[in-house]
């Protein structure tokens, strides 16, 4: 998981209670796989249809081009928290939704571009398995 860079301003007992963030920050997760740099951000919607791509920030949008530029592999996976779903999506997808119209996309163009994700019995996705 990738840190946010974030300044702390004001500290109030054992919460932080202003902050502002020092730069953009990355995508959510990276590494190495199979000798080849990776990179995944991870989204959320509790909308049980339909997937906003404006919730992808521009600057987020860019890293995935020049990253796929220059032969790394980047995904996106999409929460339907609502009805506790998980997709994983090629980031050249995800870009095309991004810079496409309407960026409100329903989910069975997701299901038609993604690869479905299912929770493991202690809670978790194993991501890399289905790369």
């Amino acid at each position: 998981k990738s840190p946010t860079p974030i300044q702390v301003l004001k500290n109030d007992e054992d919460f932080i209670s202003k902050a502002y963030f020092k730069r953009v920050s990355s995508l959510d997760f990276s590494g190495v796989f199979k000798g080849k740099h990776i990179e995944i951000e991870a989204k959320s919607t509790q909308n049980p249809t339909i997937f906003n791509f404006n919730n992808i920030q521009t600057h987020q949008n860019e890293r995935m081009k020049k990253l796929i530029e220059l032969g790394c592999l980047v995904y996106l996976v999409i929460e339907f928290k609502s009805i506790n779903r998980f997709f994983l999506m090629e980031g050249e997808h995800a870009i095309s939704f991004f810079e496409g119209s309407p960026k409100n996309v329903p989910i069975n163009l997701i299901e038609e571009q993604s690869k479905e994700l299912f929770l493991k019995p202690n809670f978790t996705l194993d991501i890399l398995e289905n790369i």
